[in-house]
């Protein structure tokens, strides 16, 4: 059986890749764990460059299981830094909703209620706990933050998952999904961040160096993003860890 790992940025899959004992076979991770062939991938940052990275990795593995992990931002006020979601449901904006449950996505053509008036057995609930929502742009700024749980009510947000799941449910894979809140719903975030990370998910230095340069005043948000990565990144690795095990 193999099973593919995937994450956006390679800050959010090194611990892992670490802790597993993967070797480079570039351009992707291998190795065994729990008798399963394991092979992991950075699809880098925005849907175009994920879904095709994500499509090459499968023809050339072809994995039984993707378990697409990562950072992502705290939507949910109760969840703090380093927080571990396990998604079943992916939505983005325009209400396009996925089910997950380790399973084949399953789509369904609008966003269904948060469960806020129904409960497990209703056909509409869909719990916040486990819900992450896709944006096609970094959400970085807690007023955003605060709006979009009101209005999505997803526990954590990111900018590739979606795109992704629906890859996974045209091509009838199963997938998981775990997510490590670096951010959370009571922090604001650099907007520029997205520039410090280059197309393939590698860090792009010489930009963070230049906006720690030209705005000082934002060092010390930037060091507690750079804590928060570290700690997140090690409960990520942690959790997929386990459920390789599973």
């Amino acid at each position: 059986m193999t099973v593919a790992l995937v994450a956006a940025v390679r800050d959010e899959l090194m611990p892992t890749i670490h802790r597993l004992g993967l070797k480079p076979d570039a351009p992707w991770y291998v190795g065994q764990r729990s008798g399963k062939r394991i092979v992991a991938a950075f699809t880098g940052v925005g849907s175009r460059r994920a879904i095709e990275v994500f499509n090459t990795m499968l023809d050339e593995h072809r994995p039984s299981l993707v378990i697409h992990a990562g950072f992502a931002g705290g939507l949910d006020p109760a969840l703090r830094v380093a927080s571990i979601v396990v998604v079943d449901w992916v939505i983005d904006s325009q209400g396009q909703t996925y089910r997950l449950n380790g399973h084949i996505p399953t789509a369904t053509p609008t966003a269904i209620a948060s469960g806020a008036t129904g409960g497990p057995g209703d056909a509409s609930y869909r719990p916040a706990a486990t819900t992450l929502l896709t944006m096609d742009h970094l959400v970085h700024s807690t007023t955003e933050k605060e709006a979009l749980f009101r209005q999505h009510r997803a526990a954590v947000v990111d900018m590739e998952t979606v795109h992704l799941a629906r890859v996974a449910q045209q091509r009838g894979l199963a997938m998981k999904m775990v997510r490590a809140v670096s951010d959370p719903a009571g922090m604001s975030i650099p907007q520029e961040a997205v520039r410090w990370v280059n197309a393939d998910g590698s860090h792009n230095l010489p930009a963070a160096v230049w906006h720690l340069v030209t705005r000082p005043w934002k060092i010390a948000t930037t060091m507690q993003l750079g804590r928060n990565v570290k700690l997140a990144g090690a409960n990520l690795a942690q959790r997929i860890e386990a459920l390789l095990s599973e």
